[in-house]
């Protein structure tokens, strides 16, 4: 156990000691310091899940993984004192889930209104998947291939004759541990101190594609299991000053991370192949992957408003901050057979991005049925990371290239500026219409777009004169203009001045990146609400999101997007303690998409549109839930012991397809991929009833069943593709039941 785990147990224990040391204290007579017996009140719940079978993906939060009973217990102490009393300080210890691996305990003191503090912890798991892998070491950052591999130059994952009989479980998931304190002190009636700390850690397994060679057709891959051991540090810091007229304040922002592994090391496991230097194949070759690096960050905020007159106010928030990473760098290559003739420019990246932040806003109500707002912002992030060439080697498979075929880092950075001013016009009773405009324009630096402006207009207007309704509709309509697309841009300035000719390219001269290309947007929000009765209310909302980059005709790259959404829900209430309530959402999500299939060692076919290729892709999403629930049984059941039943129905289909088009040389097939579903249902049914005073009996039962389909992961066995070896992931399924049952007790 390590000492943030005994200084945990240590005070949650004190912690629960604490409701019986104050009950002890307490039993002197009126006037005597300390609480009375009954300022303490406390309830404790036992209880157990039964899962009828095992599933990891079931249990992802939870942490409800394998069959059979997992007992739990919860539990909340809290002081009661009565409102007149002197000194009426609070305090509250709960805990949840205690025994499961989603274990949550949270300390709440709150003194006079004068102070408050503030302790909670969580552990969260995250179960991805179970997978399969021959590599050894598994959880450490050195992976190695067992002695018996058998892998024959130029192999592929069917040459791997002794994969099977090696092959060993691996579960891809982490654990997430959180501890959180808040503090919050008033010094006087004007001026407030608050501070916040959490530490976290992630422990566990996850997954990352290992890949040697570069180049041509020589790269072969695994997918490989990667140690996570983080630790993270947020600490954050506020003085705020407030009265009438006048509110500010200042804070401080500080993040710490920390990667206690810092990279991978596995055995390649294919033989020696063509374009390969000597000594990268099996047995003797090796790679290396980079993990997280540790680095900070800090930020400087000081803010402000100021009241005129009650009719205006100014605001303003501005903030500095630094973010650092400085850990030290890995050679080129890990593999001693490559040559390397050049060493590394530096031994640590150096690398530092300055941001800033300030937005300006002023609001002002010059009639008494408008009002106004005008707003300045400005987001500007300096990357001041260090630039040089690196002499690269390709994939840990070939010797270092010459200097002239060097690389130049690219540090980017960018400038966001934006101007908004809108006002609302209370026409009548009921009766509000807004409209407005915003500008923002980008500065980009080692981008394709150097600058892009995009305005936006707005408006929209509520009804709320009737009774029994209410009615709003907004709309608005953006357009961004791009400067000159240059998509060689970033490739000549990441090489040497005259290494490269100036129409030289990388990527297809005619691609686009979506974020930096014209664009128009309309969007509609529209929402219905009815409520004709005091027992049953019923709304109706939609929106739509269209994009349209429609100055990309005869170019590549996303060429328009839809997104809808329609919602219904409503709510039936018959008599007191009973609710009925449903509501039913379905969403599509559409693009279009080209592209052109070419070959960069025949430079000719970049120019052939026999090679153009379209994808179309819808999702679409359905969910649906009714509800039902009785809170005051009692009443009829048990006299005075009350009472609770209720069931729920939760439906959710998202289905996704994909359909491919393409010229007489694109390689593509007109018949649609395989459809991709992600089915969940879910019924329950769960009861309370109290036995007596003090004590309860809870039961639920839970029917769940999942259906995945992924033509990617399905019925594809792990040395399936010829040049990557896989970890075996496969959609996710299940058909499962869990029963949990309670007894709770308070006092």
């Amino acid at each position: 156990m390590n000492t943030y785990q005994k200084f945990l147990t240590l005070f949650f224990s004190g912690l629960l000691i604490l409701p019986f040391s104050l009950s002890a204290e307490g039993t002197g007579g009126e006037g005597e310091e300390g609480y009375e017996a009954d300022d303490i009140t406390a309830e404790i719940e036992v209880g157990t899940f039964y899962l009828d079978e095992d599933s990891l993906r079931f249990g992802k939060y939870s942490g409800l993984t394998d069959d059979g009973f997992d007992p739990y217990l919860n539990f909340k102490f809290e002081s009661a004192p009565e409102w007149d009393d002197a000194d009426p300080s609070f305090w509250s210890l709960q805990g949840w889930r205690l025994g499961l691996d989603s274990v949550r305990l949270e300390f709440d003191y709150r003194s006079h209104g004068k102070q408050k503090f503030e302790l909670q912890y969580r552990e969260i798991p995250n179960n991805r998947y179970m997978g399969v892998t021959p590599y050894n070491g598994i959880g450490t950052g050195d992976l190695s291939l067992p002695s018996n591999w058998v892998s024959p130059p130029n192999a592929t994952t069917s040459s791997f004759a002794t994969l099977q009989e090696n092959l060993k479980p691996v579960e891809i998931g982490w654990n997430r541990k959180r501890l959180e304190l808040v503090f919050d002190r008033e010094l006087n009636k004007n001026w407030m101190f608050d501070i916040e700390w959490r530490h976290e850690t992630k422990k566990g397994i996850k997954d990352f594609g290992a890949v040697i060679g570069n180049s041509g057709g020589n790269p072969r891959a695994v997918v490989l299991p990667a140690p996570m051991d983080w630790e993270t540090d947020v600490m954050e810091a506020s003085f705020d000053f407030s009265n009438d007229r006048y509110q500010f304040g200042f804070s401080m922002y500080a993040s710490w991370f920390d990667n206690a592994q810092k990279s991978v090391t596995w055995d390649n496991a294919y033989g020696q192949r063509s374009g390969w230097a000597a000594g990268v194949g099996f047995p003797d070759g090796q790679g290396l992957y980079s993990l997280e690096p540790d680095n900070e960050a800090v930020q400087y905020r000081a803010y402000g408003a100021v009241s005129f007159n009650g009719s205006s106010r100014l605001s303003a928030d501005v903030s500095i901050g630094t973010m650092e990473q400085n850990d030290l760098l890995f050679d080129y290559t890990v593999n001693p057979a490559l040559e390397i003739h050049t060493p590394l420019p530096r031994n640590s990246t150096d690398a530092k991005i300055d941001t800033t932040f300030a937005n300006i806003r002023y609001t002002a109500q010059p009639m008494d049925n408008v009002s106004v707002l005008a707003s300045y912002t400005l987001d500007d992030r300096d990357n001041k990371t260090p630039r040089d060439e690196w002499i690269y080697v390709g994939g840990d498979s070939q010797d270092q290239k010459d200097d002239d075929e060097g690389r130049i880092n690219l540090p980017y950075s960018y400038e966001r500026k934006q101007w908004d001013l809108n006002a609302t016009w209370r026409a009548a009773h009921g009766v509000r219409v807004k409209a407005g405009v915003q500008q923002k324009d980008y500065t980009r630096t080692y981008s394709e777009v150097l600058g892009s402006d995009e305005t936006k207009f707005f408006a929209g207007i509520t009804l709320r004169q009737w009774e029994h309704a209410s009615l709003s509709f907004d709309f608005a309509s953006s357009e961004r203009d791009v400067d000159s697309y240059e998509g060689n841009r970033t490739f000549l300035l990441s090489h040497l001045p005259g290494a490269v000719d100036e129409d030289e390219f990388e990527n297809l001269p005619g691609m686009r990146k979506y974020n930096q290309t014209d664009r128009e947007r309309d969007e509609y929000r529209f929402r219905l609400d009815f409520f004709p009765a005091g027992n049953f209310n019923f709304a109706l909302s939609g929106s739509m999101f269209e994009d349209d980059y429609n100055d990309t005709d005869g170019l590549f790259g996303l060429q328009e997007s839809e997104v809808t959404s329609w919602s219904v829900d409503a709510g039936f209430y018959p008599r007191d303690g009973v609710h009925l309530t449903a509501f039913y959402t379905t969403e599509a999500y559409d693009s279009e998409q080209t592209n052109r299939g070419w070959r960069s060692s025949d430079i000719t076919t970049a120019d052939d549109p026999e090679r153009n290729w379209m994808a179309d892709s819808e999702d679409d999403v359905d969910t649906w839930n009714i509800a039902l629930t009785f809170d005051r049984l009692g009443e009829k059941l048990a006299g005075d012991r009350n009472a609770e039943f209720g069931m729920d129905y939760t439906y959710s289909n998202v289905e996704s397809n994909i359909s491919l088009a393409g010229g007489s040389n694109a390689g593509v097939s007109d018949i649609p991929l395989p459809t991709l579903v992600s089915k969940m249902q879910s019924w329950s049914i769960f009861g309370k009833f109290e036995v007596n005073d003090h004590s309860a009996i809870r039961l639920s039962y839970e029917k769940q069943k999942l259906t995945t389909r992924d033509f990617a992961l399905d019925n594809v066995p792990i040395d399936g593709p010829s040049n990557v070896l896989l970890l075996g992931n496969t959609s996710p399924n299940y058909d499962l039941s869990l029963i949990m049952l309670s007894y709770s007790y308070r006092y």
